[in-house]
């Protein structure tokens, strides 16, 4: 019986353990931005009904940008979105009115959440297909798994010494690089690194160092991680986290 006491002491001490220790986490476990309609592959007319759910930051700033594939910007709106701090998302949707040179041609529709300080908090986008003459066709949006893991640092955190590394996992979505960036509340792009990217969909764990200048105080800074696609010139997908820097 001792025995039997003993051995049940340690598994209930073990599971105590396991229940309160800390655990590790990640800084982006979920996207702030789902695209529900339209999905990859529609056939739009003017208006695009965009709908999605989202969390937007408390200045609830949301831009909507409509790219062809010469990189012209074929439509744009801002606006505000009221909102509060909380975990549940709210629906968001709008009507997008563009015009197209010809009577059909692809495009890349982004949404992304803004800071008060117009810096990009989240992007998401769609591939589509604009007409003028064809009926509209709407496709489902798939679901999709995170592209982005950040292991450190997590949101917060103060970096100094004008350098810092990554750490996290990343599932690219193009062949283009992967550009991390380090903006401070002014808009200015305080240091960045790249990294390169051999097979789209594929899961890539990385660890690279970022160096960052200009920073002569205690500085809150937005580390975004974003990927473009080709050839539209255009951001595809981007996330971030607020940090703050001292020299």
């Amino acid at each position: 019986m001792p025995n039997k006491r003993q051995v049940g002491s340690i598994l209930l001490l073990m599971l105590a353990v396991s229940l309160f220790a800390p655990q590790g986490g990640t800084a982006m476990p979920s996207s702030r931005i789902t695209i529900l309609t339209p999905g990859e592959g529609s056939i739009l007319t003017s208006p695009i009904n965009l709908s999605a759910e989202i969390h937007p930051d408390p200045c609830g700033l949301i831009r909507v940008t409509l790219t062809s594939r010469n990189g012209d910007l074929l439509a744009r709106k801002l606006m505000h979105v009221d909102a509060v701090n909380g975990t549940t998302p709210i629906h968001f949707n709008t009507n997008l009115v563009f015009e197209i040179p010809s009577d059909n041609t692809e495009a890349l529709m982004t949404l992304a959440i803004q800071d008060d300080t117009y810096r990009t908090i989240s992007l998401r986008s769609v591939l589509v297909n604009l007409t003028s003459e064809s009926e509209m066709s709407l496709q489902p949006m798939m679901p999709k798994k995170p592209w982005l893991e950040i292991t450190q640092p997590q949101p917060l955190d103060n970096i100094s010494g004008g350098q810092f590394f990554i750490t996290g996992s990343v599932t690219p979505m193009t062949n283009r690089p992967i550009l991390f960036e380090l903006i401070s509340e002014s808009g200015r792009v305080v240091g960045s690194s790249i990294l390169a990217v051999e097979t789209p969909g594929e899961m890539l764990d990385f660890k690279i160092r970022l160096y960052y200048t200009y920073i002569t105080k205690l500085t809150d800074v937005r580390l975004t991680v974003r990927q473009t696609i080709y050839p539209y010139n255009d951001i595809a997908i981007l996330d971030s986290l607020c940090l703050t820097a001292t020299p």
